[in-house]
């Protein structure tokens, strides 16, 4: 039996943690300071595990480069967990521990990497990003 825990936010998390280390699953969120996008970007690309990432952020070239850069199967922009609907099934990149168990349907992905992308936005900011809503 697997002990339940609430859901965790770990805030501040440093890269010798074991919150950092190694792969979570369950409702735990882990937030990581970082100086810069690329900074990031790099803690995710260098990192052993490819599960997901998300930013959140109004500037649309953040997130085209964090969309083509980040190496990880689930991506959320402008949502704090990267988990897609149902539909989709988990697709972890590198490690981790779903990647190749075959617990999805991947025949459809012979010689392809998929990346799933959840986003959402909102323009409360007063960015235009060209979207009209009503053509």
């Amino acid at each position: 039996m697997f002990p339940f825990a609430g859901p965790t936010i770990l805030v501040d998390v440093s890269l010798t943690s074991p919150a950092y280390m190694e792969e979570l699953f369950g409702p735990v969120l882990v937030v990581m300071p970082a100086d810069s996008l690329d900074e990031a970007i790099a803690l995710i690309r260098d990192h052993r595990y490819g599960n997901g990432a998300s930013i959140v952020t109004n500037d649309a070239a953040a997130v085209n480069q964090f969309e083509r850069e980040v190496t990880a199967g689930m991506l959320g922009l402008n949502v704090a967990i990267p988990v897609p609907v149902a539909g989709y099934a988990v697709q972890e990149w590198k490690d981790s521990v779903f990647g190749v168990t075959g617990l999805n349907n991947a025949s459809w992905s012979f010689y392809t990497r998929p990346k799933y992308v959840t986003s959402r936005w909102e323009n409360s900011s007063g960015t235009d990003f060209g979207f009209n809503p009503n053509l």
